[in-house]
């Protein structure tokens, strides 16, 4: 009897488990971070659709702004704690380079 051929036995591991540490810590915190500029997003959205005003758009606009700061200013900090010790890897800098960081968020043009 001929056991049946499985192609999956063959595959490589995936992506994640080749990736160094501090990537995996990178991209872990880029997740977080993009799901709470969505959550932001969001109510942003609602506040500008529902300003009656442009002093109340801009109040908006700048409300983002500063949320978007308390998000990103310690999310940037972890990155680079993450990648301090590997510093002078190639690797690290391409998981901040070529991976784009974190992104701002393109929201009502705030960037």
């Amino acid at each position: 009897m001929v056991a049946a051929f499985d192609p999956k036995l063959f595959e490589q591991p995936g992506e994640l488990f080749m990736q160094p540490s501090f990537e995996i810590e990178f991209l872990a915190i880029k997740k977080d971070v993009e799901a709470k500029e969505a959550t932001l997003a969001t109510a942003y959205e609602k506040e500008h659709a529902a300003a009656k005003s442009g002093s109340e758009r801009t109040a908006a606009f700048m409300r983002l702004g500063r949320e978007l700061h308390k998000i990103e200013a310690p999310a940037a900090e972890k990155v680079m704690h993450a990648v301090r010790s590997y510093a002078a890897d190639s690797a690290a800098v391409e998981a901040l380079v070529l991976k784009q960081a974190i992104p701002a968020t393109s929201v009502g043009g705030v960037r």
